[in-house]
């Protein structure tokens, strides 16, 4: 019977070694919430990779990355999210102002078209109500792109 071979002496395959890999950092519970690039960079010369593959990795992670202090820029909303979150201050206000759009967008084009007779308020309702599902979608789409980029970028 042959001895059996060492850790150091065993093979396995890639997809089953990043598979064994990803599942040590599920049960990894004890790590910190956020690592510096320099523990990162350690990390991967451990497990093998080439400082010239990370720095490429990094690079595409963080294109905008400022040389001097190693901080990402935030990154600034698109004017769209901008206007649509006009002196929102955060989530909260903006949550009002979209359910302020629902209930107008609900109630001013009735009273438009009871007050004003004919095609004239009837266009007149339309372009409330088109108003209104403007600030309803653009305030949701808003929100949601602050939750995914973060509050301060707005």
């Amino acid at each position: 019977m042959s001895a059996p071979l060492s850790e150091e002496a065993r093979t396995i395959e890639m997809s089953a070694a990043h598979a064994l890999l990803a599942r040590a950092a599920e049960l990894d519970v004890a790590r910190p919430a956020a690592v510096t690039i320099g523990e990162l960079r350690r990390a991967a010369a451990a497990a093998g990779i080439a400082s010239r593959a990370f720095d490429a990795a990094l690079a595409e992670l963080h294109p905008r990355e400022e040389a001097g202090d190693g901080r990402t820029p935030p990154r600034r909303a698109p004017l769209w999210v901008r206007l649509c979150l006009f002196g929102v201050p955060d989530r909260k206000a903006a949550m009002g102002f979209y359910w302020i759009f629902v209930a107008a967008s609900l109630t001013v084009p009735l009273w438009v078209a009871t007050r004003l007779q004919g095609p004239a308020g009837a266009m007149t309702a339309l372009a409330f109500l088109a108003v209104f599902v403007f600030g309803i979608c653009g305030t949701s789409k808003g929100v949601k792109w602050a939750d995914a980029h973060g509050w301060d970028t707005v």
